[in-house]
């Protein structure tokens, strides 16, 4: 083999070595991979990683400067029971009485489905369990109408109240103005 081939050949094997770097990055930390470029793009990808629970992905995302109330990423996160999520994201000073086009909060979407962890941190950062969502709804009603007792005591106990009982709401008081956009898990 001549000294043309020999480079050739470490040449071809330097790529394929690169490529198979760059595919192990892409797989394990896209938020490091590839650094995006405006707060927008980051705060999208954020949304995203809180989505579907990438705690990593969502601290390098605002360790580069992604907006932590930009797009639904606390409500993503609440709504799936991602409890360290939305620690970070409160941490890192996220609003936690944001709402979003339907006016629920984060409080609303962890109530609907049953993540009293998360209501009682909601609660312990300021949170309010007062808002009425654009169906007429408080936290409290979503936990009480989706029988979601451990929200209701959560919420009763915070608000002071001992005797914690489940009731049915009226259901033609509280009008489900909910979309296809906007169903009990935000995946």
């Amino acid at each position: 083999m001549n000294n043309d081939s020999a480079k050739t050949c470490e040449i071809g094997a330097t790529r394929e070595f690169a490529s198979a770097a760059m595919e192990t990055a892409l797989s394990h930390s896209p938020a490091r991979a590839f650094p995006m470029s405006t707060a927008e793009e980051l705060s999208e990808a954020l949304a995203d990683a809180a989505r579907y629970g990438e705690f990593d992905e969502c601290r390098a995302y605002l360790d580069q400067g992604a907006l932590a109330d930009a797009y639904d990423g606390l409500l993503f996160a609440a709504a799936n029971g991602h409890v360290e999520i939305v620690s970070l994201f409160l941490e890192y000073g996220a609003d936690v009485n944001k709402t979003n086009d339907q006016g629920s909060t984060a409080m609303h979407w962890a109530c609907l489905n049953g993540h009293a962890n998360i209501v009682q941190l909601l609660l312990d950062k300021g949170g309010s369990a007062s808002v009425c969502n654009q169906a007429g709804r408080t936290p409290l009603d979503e936990a009480m109408h989706n029988e979601r007792e451990e929200c209701v005591k959560v919420i009763m106990e915070a608000e002071g109240e001992q005797d914690i009982e489940l009731e049915e709401i009226d259901e033609e008081a509280a009008e489900d103005v909910s979309t296809d956009e906007e169903e009990q898990r935000m995946d």
